[in-house]
């Protein structure tokens, strides 16, 4: 995901500016936050168990939890690096609304952070062969955005390839990183 400079605020340019890959969270073992993930997280996996919707990536081995009953966000609630997500259906496209984000070095783009007031919507919707999941999402974050960041992706089915939850060793990624 790619955030472009003229729509950050003067704190995100700064921030941007100032990191640099020593400084990346992923050196130091810290999973990437949405919607970041959707780019880089590897595999995929979504189920709905129950009255929520679990959404599994590969890489960090991130799990975010998406509660379907009809809760509203916490207030003042935990802050977590892949935020608290709530939602629901609008005729065959889920929507996912999350907020309650942790600070995160990278948490809106390359180089640029995560505020308190992060707010992500996401849409997800079948193709209509049913093989392809198209993404498309809107980021707000008034601490480091001017105005609003969208996106999409579209993902492959992948029945053929196998799920395989990988650990983060932080020497590794470090070396990875660094050399």
């Amino acid at each position: 995901m790619h955030t472009n400079s003229r729509s950050l605020t003067e704190k995100g340019v700064a921030a941007q500016a100032e990191y640099t890959v020593e400084n990346s969270p992923a050196s130091q073992c810290i999973p990437p936050a949405p919607p970041i993930t959707l780019f880089i997280a590897g595999l995929l996996q979504i189920s709905m168990p129950g009255e929520h919707i679990l959404i599994r990536a590969e890489f960090f081995r991130i799990e975010r939890l998406v509660y379907m009953d009809g809760r509203e966000h916490p207030q003042n609630g935990e802050r977590t690096s892949q935020g608290h997500s709530i939602g629901w259906w609008e005729d065959d496209v889920l929507v996912i609304d999350t907020t309650n984000f942790a600070d995160h070095r990278n948490g809106i783009g390359y180089g640029v952070p995560t505020g308190a007031q992060k707010h992500l919507v996401e849409r997800y919707e079948l193709t209509e062969d049913g093989i392809q999941l198209k993404v498309e999402y809107v980021l707000d974050d008034p601490e480091y955005l001017q105005e609003s960041a969208t996106g999409g992706i579209v993902l492959d089915h992948a029945s053929n390839e196998t799920f395989m939850l990988s650990l983060c060793d932080p020497e590794t990624a470090q070396r990875w990183m660094f050399e």
